[in-house]
């Protein structure tokens, strides 16, 4: 029997890029910190990276399901995609292209993906 693997909105993944990407809280409090870190930029990273969840990702041995909004300015989706595709098992992915955070959590449940698949067997 698999043992499927719901993985909603995946945060902290793909830190560096998730704070390229998005301005809004909370990786606001990057953009206000970094500027005045000076040398410390990638000290921060490396610091960060031990709560990144693309090292965790490729050590999976469990069958997954990813989602993601295209409007998603907590859970970016190239943070998304990043631990998709680093993801160590075998995955599917569900995009929303108009949904963000707040909307797409819910959308999961309501989809038949996550049922048929959760009692599947290898």
């Amino acid at each position: 029997m698999s043992v499927w693997r719901i993985s909603r909105q995946p945060f902290l993944s793909d830190i560096r890029q998730a704070v390229r990407t998005v301005s809004t809280a909370p990786y606001s409090e990057n953009h206000e910190y970094l500027p005045c870190a000076g040398n410390l930029v990638e000290r921060v990273f490396d610091t960060l990276a031990y709560f990144d969840g693309i090292a965790f990702a490729r050590r999976a041995r469990a069958p997954a399901w990813f989602a993601t909004g295209l409007l998603d300015d907590l859970v970016p989706p190239v943070a998304v995609f990043a631990r998709f595709h680093e993801y160590g098992d075998r995955k599917q992915i569900r995009v929303w292209e108009h949904n963000g955070t707040r909307r797409a959590a819910p959308t999961i449940w309501r989809s038949h993906w996550p049922r048929s698949h959760l009692s599947s067997s290898k």
